[in-house]
C-alpha cells in the first residue's frame, strides 16, 4: 500500500477534519441571515428534489428548529417538479415562498446559475436571498445574494477540498454556525448537531462525492454509526430505514444502497416534494405514511427500469451497445424520471457513454446521459444545443440532460461520437472500456473463510466510494457449478475455480452473458471465464458469507 493511500484510508476523526478543512467562505454571513429571519420573520427554503437538495432542506429545519423559540413557524419549503420544471429555481417556488410570509429565502443545491431570476426577486420583494450550492456558475454571473457559499464561486475554479463538499455539506457548516450564533451549549446543541451531522453523510453518500477527501471520509463513517442511534435519527428517515426491513447493523452501504434509492424515488415517480417533506416530517405515523409512499414509489421505479432495460435487450440492435463509443437508445417504455438510471445501467453494463431518450409531446424526445472514460458529455451535449441539433442540453461531465426532435436523433449521435473520438485521439490512456484488476485471487484465497476475511478487512478500511474505489479483485479460469438463479436481469451463481467453490452475484448482468450462462454448465456457451469483481459479505437469514459482486466478465484465454 503507498504511503498515500493509507493516509487516505487512515481513520480521522470529524473535529479533526472539520479543522482541516475549515469553515467555506460565507457560512458565518449565511448562518446569521437565517438566525435573524428565523427569530423575527420567517425563513423559506428552496431545495432540489434529490437527495442531496432534500437532506440540505432538513439540515436548515433542524438547526433552525433548535435555535429559535418553539412557538415560531417552521420553514416554508419549495421543491421544483422534476418533470415539469426541472432542476433550479422557478418563478412558481418563489412566489408561493414569497406569499409564506418569508423574509429570507434560502436556496439549496441550485442557485448559483440563476443569478438574473434571483437578482429580480430579491429586487422586487425586498425578500433576502441566501444561496448554498455546490454547482459551478457555468460562465454566468452569479446572483447579488444576503450571503453565497459555494466554493466554486468564492474560491475560483480549483478549490481544493471545499470543491469536493455537496450542498448537504455545505448546510452542515451553515448549521454548526448557526447553532453557535445561537448560543447554544455543547449540551443544548447536541442532539440537533447529530441529527444534521447524519443528514449530511446521507447526502455526502447519496451525491457520490469524493471520498478521499478525509473530511467527507470522516462524515460519511461518522454517519453510518449514527443511523444505529435512535435519537439522531429523524422520525422520517428512522421511517425509511424500517421499511427497507433490514435487521443488520447499519453500514455506510444503507445511505447508498437502501435509502437513498427511496428518497429519489418520489421525484422520480412524480412527487418531488416528498423526500424533503418526509426527512423534515416532526410526528413520527406522518413520517412513517411518508416514507412508506416513498417505499412504494421505488417499488414501481424498479419495475419500470426492468421494463425498460427489457425494451434495450430486446431491440434488434442490442449487441451493438457493447461496440459503443457513445450509445444513444430509444426507450419508450421509459419514464422521464428514470431515463438516467437506465443510462447509467448501460454504462455499467457496456463501459460506453450513454444517452438514454423517452417520448415527450409530439416529436419531441427528453432524455438523461451518463459518461465513463473521462469523455466531458455535459460540454458536449451543450456544444450539440449551441449547432441547433438539440432543443435544450446542457450538464456537467458526468451527466447531462437533453431534449432532441426525433428527426435529430441520428445527427445527435453522430455529433457525439465525433466528439468521443477527438476525446480519444487526445487522451493519453486507451479509451476502450476495461477494468483495471487490482489483484488477482488464487483458488486457495476463495474458500468460504478467506473471502469473508477480505470482505471483512476491507468493512473496516471502509467507505468506500466516489475516489477511493473499492479493489477490483479477479478470478481466472471459473466454471459454472451448477444452473444460476436468474432473477430478472441479475445472475446469482456457484462458481468453480480447480476445486474450490465460491459464491458470486452479478447485479444488471448484460443479456448475451445471461444468456450464455443461465443453462447451467452442461449447456453453458462460456465453459471457462474470467471474472472481475468485488468481495462483500453477503448476510441473508442469519446466514453470513463472503462472494464476488462481478462487475464484468471475459471468455478466458485458450
Amino acid at each position: 500500500m503507498s504511503p498515500a493511500l493509507a493516509a487516505e484510508l487512515a481513520p480521522q476523526s470529524l473535529i479533526d477534519a472539520t479543522n482541516a478543512i475549515g469553515d467555506p467562505s460565507g457560512t458565518n454571513q449565511a448562518a446569521a441571515e437565517l438566525l435573524k429571519a428565523g427569530r423575527s420573520g420567517r425563513v423559506g427554503i428552496l431545495c432540489d428534489y434529490d437527495v442531496d437538495g432534500a437532506t440540505a432542506q432538513a439540515i436548515l429545519v433542524e438547526a433552525l428548529r433548535a435555535a429559535q423559540p418553539s412557538t415560531l413557524r417552521d420553514p416554508a419549503v419549495a421543491v421544483p417538479d422534476r418533470h415539469s420544471e426541472g432542476f433550479g429555481p422557478n418563478e412558481r417556488c418563489l412566489t408561493a415562498l414569497s406569499r409564506s410570509g418569508a423574509t429570507c429565502v434560502a436556496v439549496l443545491d441550485c442557485g448559483t446559475a440563476s443569478g438574473p431570476l434571483l437578482n429580480r426577486f430579491q429586487s422586487e420583494t425586498g425578500i433576502r436571498v441566501v444561496v448554498v450550492d455546490h454547482h459551478p456558475a457555468h460562465r454566468l454571473k452569479p446572483p447579488d445574494a444576503a450571503a453565497l457559499v459555494n466554493p466554486w464561486v468564492s474560491d475560483g475554479p480549483d478549490p481544493g477540498k471545499q470543491g469536493t463538499l455537496c450542498a448537504a455539506g455545505l448546510s452542515w457548516f451553515v448549521a454548526r454556525s448557526l447553532l453557535r450564533q445561537a448560543g447554544l451549549t455543547r449540551a443544548e446543541a447536541g442532539p440537533a448537531l447529530r441529527r444534521v451531522t447524519l443528514l449530511a453523510a446521507l447526502g455526502t453518500s447519496c451525491d457520490m462525492m469524493r471520498l478521499d477527501t478525509p473530511f467527507n471520509r470522516s462524515l460519511v463513517r461518522f454517519g453510518a454509526n449514527l443511523l444505529g442511534n435512535r435519537e439522531a435519527m429523524p422520525p422520517g428517515l428512522q421511517g425509511i430505514r424500517e421499511t427497507t426491513g433490514s435487521k443488520r447493523p447499519p453500514t455506510t452501504d444503507d445511505f447508498g444502497w437502501r435509502i437513498g434509492p427511496r428518497l429519489n424515488a418520489g421525484s422520480r415517480m412524480g412527487e418531488s416534494d416528498l423526500a424533503a417533506h418526509c426527512l423534515r416530517e416532526r410526528d413520527p405515523a406522518a413520517a412513517r405514511q411518508l416514507a412508506e409512499r416513498l417505499d412504494e414509489h421505488n417499488t414501481k421505479r424498479k419495475s419500470l427500469c426492468e421494463a425498460a432495460q427489457g425494451e434495450l435487450d430486446s431491440a434488434g440492435d442490442a449487441e451493438s451497445l457493447a461496440k459503443g463509443p457513445v450509445n444513444v437508445r430509444v426507450v419508450r417504455s421509459a419514464s422521464p424520471g428514470i431515463v438516467g438510471l437506465v443510462a447509467s445501467t448501460l454504462v455499467k453494463r457496456h463501459g460506453w457513454p450513454a444517452v438514454v431518450l423517452t417520448e415527450r409531446e409530439g416529436s419531441k424526445l427528453a432524455g438523461s446521459g451518463r459518461s465513463s472514460l473521462r469523455f466531458d458529455l455535459g460540454s458536449a451535449v451543450s456544444a450539440a444545443h449551441s449547432e441547433g441539433i438539440l432543443l435544450s442540453g446542457g450538464g456537467h461531465s458526468k451527466a447531462c440532460g437533453v431534449e432532441v426532435d426525433e428527426s435529430q436523433i441520428g445527427d445527435f449521435t453522430d455529433f457525439l461520437r465525433r466528439r468521443f473520438q477527438r476525446h480519444a485521439s487526445r487522451s493519453p490512456s486507451p479509451c476502450q472500456p476495461a477494468h483495471a484488476i487490482d489483484a488477482s485471487l488464487r483458488s486457495e484465497e476463495l474458500s468460504n473463510s478467506s473471502l469473508m476475511s477480505i470482505a471483512d478487512a476491507l468493512k473496516r478500511l471502509s467507505p468506500w466510494g466516489e475516489g477511493l474505489k473499492s479493489p477490483l479483485f479477479g478470478v481466472r479460469q471459473c466454471r459454472l457449478a451448477g444452473r444460476p438463479s436468474v432473477k430478472g436481469s441479475h445472475l446469482f451463481m456457484t462458481l468453480r475455480k480447480d476445486d474450490v467453490l465460491f459464491d458470486a452475484v452479478w447485479w444488471s448482468a448484460p443479456a448475451e452473458w445471461t444468456g450464455s450462462l443461465a443453462s447451467g454448465p452442461g449447456g453453458a456457451a462460456v465453459p471457462r471465464f474470467d471474472v472481475a469483481g468485488r468481495v462483500e459479505l453477503n448476510e441473508w437469514q442469519g446466514r453470513r458469507t463472503g462472494r464476488i459482486v462481478i462487475r464484468g466478465a471475459r471468455r478466458s484465454p485458450k
